[in-house]
């Protein structure tokens, strides 16, 4: 399967797998679809009882005192009560088995999301995502819970309005009966319509987000590019692709209603003119009467239900199919997530990269981003990884966390492919520095303790001092409880990767990757963040990948990479051009 997401075919497998993944409480939507029918029933009985009362009016003239204490009024009373009371306690009901789908759901997503290799989130943008995990699930959610409410309760309804008035009166039933269907046959085509459009502007609206996280995400590039305008106008462009299916919505509901009207309107018409005829003639009481316009709009709101479920059928379909595409665990061919085979405690020894073959795309005959014939890193040394930009160097590490792995050859360290221990716990061996820290918004001690649980105050300050942290730290208020922003936004690059750094402390992992960790740093920052990285190496394997000459003191062993393949296992070259 590729890893962008794509609408699947609908169908409903997909529809009944994220169904399935919203755990739903099908006792409960049972029960509160079994008190909403006490609704139908009071809606079924209201209009026979309304017939006896005004014919025994019409026969005779009670006073007011003995019409109000007629038993037939009393219980029209209780029923009318009783219909409201359950139809509230059902909605409510229902409302809540909506919530806890939507929630089952969107926490399916996320874990089976945050899971993905790193080639799912090339391939997707973010924004998408969120309004994918956000939107789409509602409608299914809407579709299993108040969908299929109104569904039972408008068939039953329906059903129990025609059998009534087969007995009420079969001319008169089906005179009214032929004219409501008639009219009704014509809301079809605009249902299907009105699904397809909804369909339409889902994805429109995804668009939207994507647009937005992407801008708000790099802010500070857009800034910078002075883009501002540039952005304005793309986003117009989608604001108004959903504006126009928008339009496109309000045009077709806006024909629904005189349709609907239109059919209420001409069964009252033809009702009013062949039912007075037939009260002249003394065939047809004028309750009866009353009955049948009341019945009708007791045929008419189920198959305006009927109509709007099968439109939300075809909209949850279409979501469905790009969530269950979603739901999809990791394929194997990605990260090699299946079940661990060697214990993490044998992840020790030397880093070997043997017969590695790797490129971003598929890997077909294309030039590979990688190809590494055999490269031993050291166990518990320093070693350097230089080249120039884009030779693979951060490829080459990405490969050692697992973001990815090599379609060809394989990875080994302590003697076993890395692929064969448990991707959290190899993980757990690594501390990774990159040349732009990476924080999350939170405090810093979030950042400093994140991915281990309630962060332990006193090993944050330990860190956090060990990372020539604690000098500017202590100056903000609220020291290890201050804010560091959006994306660190309230610190300067320097105290970024400091807290970065911290956060490696913290974890005290056995192998330490450092990416162009300093080469953005002023002279000041870059000699704080050094005197860091020296205690941080210490009895570590080290990989540290830098074009900056000084990095290369106390080195154990330099590797080479031009155009991904190692031209230099000894660091001669290397060090030579950079001394120069």
């Amino acid at each position: 399967m590729s890893e962008k997401t794509q609408s699947a075919r609908p169908g409903t497998g997909a529809l009944r797998k994220v169904i399935a993944a919203g755990q739903p409480r099908r006792l409960a939507i049972a029960c509160a679809i079994g008190i909403g029918l006490v609704e139908v029933a009071s809606t079924l009985a209201f209009p026979v009882i309304t017939r006896d009362i005004i014919d025994a009016v019409t026969r005779s003239t009670p006073g007011v005192g003995s019409l109000l204490a007629d038993p037939r009024v009393v219980l029209l009373v209780v029923i009318l009560l009783a219909g409201a009371v359950c139809g509230a306690v059902s909605s409510y009901l229902l409302s809540r088995a909506a919530l806890r789908v939507t929630r089952n759901v969107q926490q399916s997503l996320f874990d089976s999301m945050v899971g993905r290799s790193m080639r799912f989130f090339d391939a997707n943008e973010s924004g998408a995502l969120v309004s994918r995990m956000v939107s789409d699930t509602k409608s299914v959610s809407q579709l299993l819970t108040t969908g299929a409410a109104g569904l039972v309760n408008a068939v039953v309804l329906l059903a129990g309005s025609v059998v009534v008035l087969l007995l009420l009166d079969t001319a008169l039933t089906l005179v009214i009966f032929g004219i409501v269907l008639g009219t009704f046959a014509l809301m079809i085509p605009m249902v299907m319509r009105l699904a397809a459009i909804s369909k339409a502007i889902n994805a429109a609206s995804a668009r939207v987000s994507s647009a937005v996280a992407r801008v708000f995400g790099g802010i500070r590039l857009v800034k910078a590019a002075t883009a501002e305008a540039t952005e304005r106008t793309r986003l117009a462009g989608e604001l108004a692709a959903v504006e126009t299916e928008a339009r496109k919505l309000a045009m077709v509901q806006s024909l629904l209603n005189p349709v609907n009207g239109l059919a209420v309107t001409a069964a009252l018409v033809v009702l009013f003119t062949y039912g007075s005829a037939r009260i002249q003639l003394g065939t047809l009481s004028a309750g009866t009467l009353t009955a049948f316009i009341l019945y009708i709009f007791n045929i008419v709101a189920p198959l305006i239900a009927i109509s709007t479920f099968i439109a939300q059928f075809r909209i949850a379909q279409g979501s469905a199919g790009v969530l269950a595409d979603l739901l999809v665990a990791e394929m194997p061919t990605t990260v090699r997530a299946e079940r661990a085979t060697v214990p993490i405690a044998e992840a020790r020894g030397d880093i070997v990269f043997d017969g590695i073959g790797f490129d971003y795309g598929d890997g077909g005959e294309a030039q590979p981003t990688l190809a590494i014939g055999r490269m031993v890193i050291p166990a518990g040394k320093r070693t350097a990884i230089v080249g120039a930009s884009g030779s693979g160097k951060s490829t080459l590490l990405a490969l050692i966390e697992r973001f990815y792995a090599p379609q060809r050859g394989q990875i080994t360290c302590g003697g076993h492919d890395i692929a064969d221990f448990d991707l959290a716990e190899w993980r757990g061996t690594i501390g990774y520095v990159a040349q732009s820290a990476v924080l999350l918004s939170g405090t810093i001690a979030d950042n400093i303790g994140y991915g281990a649980g309630e962060p332990d105050r006193a090993r944050v300050l330990a860190a956090a001092e060990a990372a020539n942290a604690r000098e500017f730290i202590d100056r903000l208020p609220g020291g290890i409880d201050a804010p560091v922003g959006e994306q660190g936004g309230l610190l300067s690059g320097g105290q970024r990767q400091r807290i970065a750094i911290a956060q490696v402390f913290y974890r005290d992992p056995r192998i330490l990757l450092l990416d162009e960790a300093t080469a953005s740093l002023d002279l000041d920052n870059g000699r704080l963040v050094m005197a860091a990285f020296e205690r941080l190496m210490e009895g570590r394997t080290t990989i540290i990948v830098t074009h900056q000459p000084e990095l290369l003191r106390n080195i154990d062993r330099v590797f080479t990479i031009s155009r991904g393949a190692l031209v230099d296992d000894d660091g001669t070259q290397a060090i030579t051009a950079m001394a120069s």
